[in-house]
């Protein structure tokens, strides 16, 4: 069984997040500040959970584009996907309105945007280099957002924990890009039709 990237997290900064509690109780003049430190550290994780969660829909996203290739994805597939994306995007900005993060995370909101024109170009004209390669632009830009989220956290323990994560997740990513050029040929498992080989041929060569 899967386990979601919430419940991965909350792990990750269960204890650290404790052990700063009781030993805020230990000292009441400076309760407060502790309290404000937690809370920051509460949200930070959110905002990070957040952000993976539309990684994870965003590579889902393009795989299923790359399985449309040898026609293993239907339209009604990929449009269940395309609202999942949808939802965890509108999840992440409505976090990210609750924060500054300067011209980083102007960027990132730029390619949340743009998300709408990219599918729209894919529906017209399939997909094509230029469009994977928009694909990982955005899923990278979103992996590095995380490290500045992950940066912010000022409790020890948590942020080096999310920071490791994001390890994982660029190490995940780097594999995924990977599988997904050779996934049409691994699955095809017959000899290529020349339309499934002219639509890899366009992929590779845009």
């Amino acid at each position: 069984m899967k386990i979601g990237i919430q419940t991965k997290i909350a792990g990750l900064i269960t204890v650290p997040l404790l052990a700063f509690i009781v030993m805020a109780g230990i000292s009441i003049k400076s309760d407060w500040e502790q309290l404000k430190i937690a809370q920051k550290t509460l949200e930070g994780t959110e905002l990070f959970a957040s952000v993976s969660g539309a990684v994870h829909a965003l590579q889902k996203e393009r795989e299923d584009l790359l399985l449309q290739l040898l026609d293993r994805r239907t339209a009604k597939e990929m449009t269940t996907q395309r609202e999942v994306t949808d939802r965890m995007l509108s999840e992440l900005k409505v976090k990210m309105a609750q924060h500054e993060f300067g011209s980083k995370g102007k960027t990132v909101l730029a390619g949340v945007s743009d998300l709408s024109l990219l599918r729209k170009s894919v529906d017209q004209d399939g997909i094509s280099g230029e469009a994977f390669d928009r694909y990982n632009h955005l899923v990278q830009s979103l992996i590095g957002f995380e490290v500045q989220v992950a940066h912010r956290i000022t409790l020890p323990g948590v942020s080096s924990s999310l920071i490791s994560m994001n390890i994982l997740e660029q190490s995940r990513e780097s594999a995924d890009q990977l599988r997904a050029m050779l996934l049409p040929v691994l699955l095809a498992n017959a000899p290529l039709s020349t339309l499934t080989f002219s639509r890899i041929e366009r992929l590779h060569s845009d």
